[in-house]
């Protein structure tokens, strides 16, 4: 064989690699998912049919950070009406307010929530009884990300406790605010960190969703950077507690659950779901779950010693 011919083959080979690979990549990307199964374990699924369920514990008409008191979509309510046809709900007043996906953390008669007006994102006040303004916390931003979702303000709710504010911006500026304790007051900032520089984050397509979870005396963040997927942060002074894993985050938030003696926060990334010790940030577990662009955005669900998490 001459060398030209033995050179010729080597560069066919390489392109045919080359080829593959790119081929699989884009494969994966696209189509995470493509190779799955279903499958089930019948030992497990018998467990979950025989098991005692952990009844969620509620109390009062709070609902002070995202998906309520206790981080389970759960709301002490009376009996609801079901048929708004013979019984429509009477509209007590609607504000204007600016982009973004926030929801609301509730408290005093007062609620909280985020948004984006022109080059500000706001936290602003409302007052329950009448939707009125009590004030609005704002500072200046630069969204670049033109073409995509990541324009329209937000995505995270605030978190409120011990007569603070605790937020997460969508460029990744985690702030704490004093609440006034006046009528007529406004709010102080206590500290702030950049998330982003911190802990070396590429922000996602969709920007940083994950709202802030109180757990005691931690601030449970979910950055996704290399330096810190999941992050807790001393709920007074701000100061790092620990940090979980290295990877990119995808738009869920996290959990706090006990299983056993062990308090865990379970979070989903982008590609996985994570059990972490409360206490030290320890990964206690990781269980592999993939979907397309990093897309998984519902938060974990409890049962019992069972946890569901869905995309």
């Amino acid at each position: 064989m001459t060398r030209r011919r033995r050179y010729t083959i080597i560069g066919g080979l390489l392109a045919l690699i080359v080829l593959l690979a790119s081929l699989w990549n884009f494969i994966s990307v696209k189509y995470p998912n493509i190779f799955d199964r279903e499958v089930a374990d019948a030992e497990e699924l018998e467990k979950l049919k025989t098991a005692e369920l952990r009844q969620p514990v509620v109390s009062g008409s709070d609902w002070l950070q995202f998906y309520g008191p206790n981080r389970d979509g759960v709301v002490p309510a009376p009996e609801l009406n079901t048929d708004w046809t013979k019984k429509p709900p009477a509209k007590l007043w609607s504000v204007p307010i600016g982009g973004g996906y926030s929801s609301f953390a509730v408290t005093d008669g007062l609620a909280y929530t985020m948004d984006k007006v022109d080059n500000k994102e706001r936290i602003v006040c409302l007052d329950v009884a009448n939707g009125n303004t009590k004030w609005a916390y704002d500072r200046e931003v630069t969204y670049k990300r033109e073409g995509t979702n990541f324009l329209p303000g937000p995505r995270s709710t605030p978190a409120v406790y011990g007569g603070r504010l605790y937020a997460v911006g969508a460029l990744g500026q985690f702030v704490c605010l004093q609440l006034p304790t006046t009528p007529d007051g406004k709010p102080t900032l206590l500290w702030e960190k950049d998330l982003v520089s911190e802990w070396q984050v590429n922000l996602p397509t969709w920007s940083m969703a994950c709202s802030p979870l109180v757990e005691k005396d931690l601030l449970i963040v979910q950055p996704g950077g290399k330096k810190g997927t999941v992050v807790a942060y001393d709920r007074v002074t701000g100061e790092v507690r620990w940090a979980a894993g290295n990877e990119a985050t995808g738009y869920s938030s996290p959990v706090a659950a006990t299983f056993g003696p062990t308090r865990q926060i379970i979070a989903v990334t982008g590609k996985n779901l994570f059990g972490i010790s409360a206490t030290d940030g320890k990964v206690l577990w990781k269980q592999s779950f993939t979907t397309q662009h990093d897309g998984n955005i519902a938060l974990p669900v409890i049962a019992g010693d069972f946890v569901f998490v869905s995309a």
